[in-house]
């Protein structure tokens, strides 16, 4: 009975830190300026688009201090991304070049 008790326990643990890191919300908004709200925070890390251009922005606990956001390169889509530690992998599309975009950076950088 222990050993079931056990093993239920840690199937549990293993379920709720395999949903830590998934996007809290995706979608698109129906407005004029081709508005995407995105991937919204993973360890305040988030992800939009707006009239085609990307950004990834840092959103502090609470909105005290400065937002900072960094412009993604014209025609890269990021489709997800995770952060790990302290470095968010991402993966999209590279309409320039037709092929698939893998990358990564310090959120520190931002």
């Amino acid at each position: 009975m222990v050993r079931k008790i056990l093993i239920c326990s840690l199937l549990v643990f293993l379920m709720a830190a395999g949903q830590a890191q998934t996007p809290e919300y995706y979608g698109y908004l129906n407005n004029s300026d081709n508005t995407r709200q995105g991937i919204i925070r993973e360890q305040g890390i988030s992800y939009y688009e707006q009239q085609n251009q990307g950004y990834f922005v840092y959103v502090p606990n609470f909105s005290v201090g400065t937002v900072n956001q960094v412009k993604t390169p014209n025609g890269w889509y990021i489709r997800d991304f995770r952060v790990v530690d302290s470095i968010a992998y991402f993966c999209g599309i590279d309409s320039n070049s037709r092929t698939a975009l893998l990358g990564h950076f310090n959120i520190y950088n931002l």
